[in-house]
């Protein structure tokens, strides 16, 4: 009966055991962190002024019509792209002036017989802009490559004798004038 006994102890020392570990805690929390980064790339100084040179009247009006007269390049730099980063569009917007949609807006200048232009390709002064090289406000884009996550975007403004009789252009005349544009660049 003794054994009979420390066999039924140690049966229900078992169970007891057995039965503690089966009310457990059986249940826990999984904790995950992590970041997702709105990486960009960066862009150098997209805010700028260009100043154009002072025009001698009589000098400008003898300069070649539709030529580049002054071209004052903008050179954006772009870095710290993300590796899945090829490509830079540049969109630039403004007011057109006149029926040319590649000319800007000079505003309420008496200035006449010159014309603010931007182009996308390198030019130089005393040269006509290749075909289809003008932006022509919110309708044209250029791409520019991004390379190990870097590149350049580039552009041309420039200013041009320009004759438009309906504009009041043949003669130039003198005067002050101020205009502006808009850039954008997107990544993909």
């Amino acid at each position: 009966m003794k054994k009979t006994l420390a066999s039924m102890l140690i049966g229900s020392a078992i169970m007891a055991a057995s039965a503690s570990a089966a009310f457990a805690n059986t249940s826990g929390t999984m904790t995950f962190t992590g970041t997702v980064a709105d990486t960009t790339c960066t862009v150098s100084d997209l805010n700028q002024s260009i100043v154009f040179s002072n025009y001698d009247r009589t000098t400008f009006q003898k300069a070649v019509l539709h030529t580049a007269y002054e071209v004052q390049p903008i050179n954006y730099q772009v870095s710290g792209c993300p590796a899945n980063i090829t490509n830079a569009k540049m969109n630039v917007s403004y007011t057109p002036g006149g029926s040319s949609l590649q000319r800007l807006n000079l505003g309420s200048t008496s200035a006449r017989g010159l014309a603010v232009l931007i182009s996308k390709v390198p030019v130089s002064p005393g040269s006509n802009t290749p075909n289809g090289s003008l932006y022509a406000t919110n309708s044209t884009e250029k791409d520019f490559p991004i390379v190990n996550g870097s590149g350049v975007v580039s552009l041309y403004p420039l200013t041009m004798r320009v004759n438009s009789s309906y504009l009041g252009q043949n003669t130039v005349v003198a005067g002050d004038f101020t205009t502006s544009a808009n850039v954008e660049l997107t990544f993909n």
